[in-house]
């Protein structure tokens, strides 16, 4: 199979070329302009002709303000299937889709496009998901997201307008494990921050924080039931169940993989089969932050 690894040089396009080799591709051409190995220093340095069209995948992993100009030229030029990184940009919710909108995005699109929402992998959360039952009837979710932006990330973030929300991972979290929300009941969103408290379908509440600028790397889930509370540390690979009578913590064991790997081996085996992607479409991850916008503007409509 032949692929194109766009952004081959930055921390995830290292990784995904790592685990290409372990998923038995070799023949993969680099896109980055820090490798002296990369066939290809910027994406523009690519014959328009032909070229973008032999590949049966590429793989965006370009720095984010750049993924939804690479998605366009490379579905332009023919691209059969792409798998970006998300987000596809560095904006405000609002200034993408006043630029360019949802429906020009779905009507542009020819290419089967899978955005990496590499979590949905990640066997901790899925068993969680599993065992939710445990907590009776769920009353709060509690939902960390802490790191170091400038330390995972060399090039510059400090002079563009909007948040960074580099981590939308977490709201897509919620979305896999508890559903759409149904009423904002706040929110606050600035250059460093994202917070949101909603409400489900179900009536209880979800809590998120994402603080880019943290000094210390944290990624947390608590889910609060009237039988007690369930805990998922992504860091430590722990999920346990603490009862509500405060007897002794239960550990729950899963199975570790990598979900990185995982996901971009779904990637690469729908595409040897010359498939669709069933998950992670470029339509699910538009809508959840549809659902995201909505729930700002809502609220900021509530305080007006």
């Amino acid at each position: 199979m032949k692929i194109l690894l766009v952004g081959a040089g930055g921390s995830i396009g290292r990784k995904h070329l790592q685990n290409l080799i372990l998923l038995g591709e070799s023949e993969i051409d680099l896109c980055d302009p820090a490798l002296e190995t990369a066939k290809y220093k910027d994406i523009y340095d690519i014959p328009t002709l032909g070229v973008i069209s032999n590949y049966d995948l590429i793989i965006i992993a370009s720095p984010t303000d750049l993924h939804l100009e690479h998605l366009h030229f490379c579905n332009a030029r023919g691209a059969k299937y792409i798998m970006v990184e998300k987000p596809l940009y560095r904006e405000s919710f609002q200034a993408i889709f006043d630029k360019v909108g949802m429906p020009i995005i779905m009507k542009q699109l020819t290419a089967e496009v899978y955005v990496n929402d590499a979590y949905y992998f990640e066997p901790g959360l899925q068993k969680l998901k599993e065992v939710l039952p445990m907590v009776g009837d769920i009353w709060h979710v509690n939902m960390e997201n802490s790191y170091s932006f400038a330390k995972l990330h060399k090039y510059s973030w400090t002079n563009y307008d909007g948040v960074i929300f580099d981590d939308v991972h977490i709201v897509d979290v919620s979305l896999f494990l508890f559903g759409q929300p149904k009423k904002c009941l706040s929110s606050m969103v600035r250059k460093d921050i994202a917070e949101f408290t909603w409400e489900t379908e179900k009536g209880f509440l979800v809590s998120h924080r994402t603080d880019v600028l943290g000094q210390r790397y944290k990624k947390r889930v608590e889910v609060k039931g009237d039988k007690g509370s369930l805990i998922y540390n992504f860091r430590g690979h722990e999920l346990f169940f603490a009862p509500a009578d405060e007897s002794e913590r239960i550990a729950i064991a899963y199975k570790k993989k990598c979900h990185l790997f995982e996901s971009l081996k779904y990637v690469v085996e729908t595409v040897r089969k010359k498939g669709v992607f069933e998950i992670n479409t470029i339509e699910d991850h538009l809508q959840n932050l549809i659902a995201v916008d909505e729930l700002e503007r809502r609220n900021q409509c509530g305080r007006s």
